[in-house]
């Protein structure tokens, strides 16, 4: 059994590793192979979490659009078999009033800015119950509240949780439970088994990734002797030894070829001569 503060001690040992951006990458790299949200999502998510930015409605409403572009396939919207979502919901869909939509959106982002980085699962577990009991869309308010989760985590400075894709209907019904019951329990012991495929994961994708190389210390130039330098600029040693047009030293001559050649004559042809 991993805890999360094993998990998060984990995530600052990687990011000690690896750096902050790479580390961040590999995540998005999980979340595309595995993660129910829509990777456009949680990328978001990520950019805006990484810069410590606050939660708002706009994000919110940015996130639900880029979590609902798989479920809009191209032949449905042609028929006009499902109309494209323009804000939040227009119809009852097991949430809060249609009316009341966004200025419950707006209450939640109120109350969760001000919300500090102490118990970060806890905090994320009540804001996931809440947004989906809150419902305010008409579609994708289980993917938007799952990547809306990642940004809450890493604007905290705390580790992010994966959502796996098999996992979507056990946390759906964690959901049910917490507007049925309040309770979040079930909520809590959904993403804690996040959290564990979440740390078994990372560590296989950080292992099979071979570790950055330092970057090696570029060699100091040798020093050129000043007859060799004249010589080298000689219009006649250019000519037979086009490799010493940009070059001061004798080092690294490459092999000529007939087009290269071709060139370097028409390019000395009208230079006016020097002895």
């Amino acid at each position: 059994m991993i805890s999360y503060p094993d998990f998060r001690a984990a995530w600052r040992t990687h990011m000690a590793d690896e750096g902050a951006d790479a580390l961040l990458r590999r995540f998005l790299i999980l979340a595309a192979r595995h993660g129910f949200p829509d990777a456009r999502a949680t990328a978001l998510c990520i950019r805006s979490g990484a810069a410590r930015e606050k939660l708002t409605v706009s994000l919110i409403r940015r996130t639900q659009a880029l979590c609902i572009l798989p479920q809009l396939s191209p032949l449905s919207i042609l028929n006009g078999a499902i109309d494209l979502p323009n804000g939040f919901k227009s119809r009852d869909n097991g949430g809060c009033d249609p009316a009341d939509a966004e200025w419950l959106t707006a209450d939640l982002v109120r109350e969760q800015n001000a919300i500090g980085a102490n118990n970060p699962l806890f905090s994320a577990a009540y804001f996931l119950g809440a947004f989906c009991h809150i419902a305010p869309f008409d579609l994708g308010n289980l993917e938007c509240a799952a990547a809306l989760t990642t940004h809450f985590l890493l604007s905290r400075g705390a580790a992010p949780v994966l959502f796996f894709a098999e996992d979507r209907a056990a946390l759906a019904q964690a959901a049910v439970a917490y507007r049925r019951d309040e309770s979040l329990n079930p909520l809590l012991a959904a993403l804690r088994t996040q959290v564990q495929k979440t740390a078994k994961a990372l560590d296989v994708l950080c292992a099979s990734i071979p570790p950055r190389l330092p970057n090696k210390k570029q060699r100091p130039r040798q020093a050129v002797c000043p007859s060799a330098a004249l010589l080298t600029r000689s219009p006649l040693v250019i000519f037979f030894f086009p490799s010493f047009r940009r070059s001061t030293s004798f080092r690294a001559r490459r092999p000529l070829s007939s087009v290269r050649l071709l060139k370097n004559q028409r390019f000395f042809r009208n230079r006016p001569a020097l002895f």
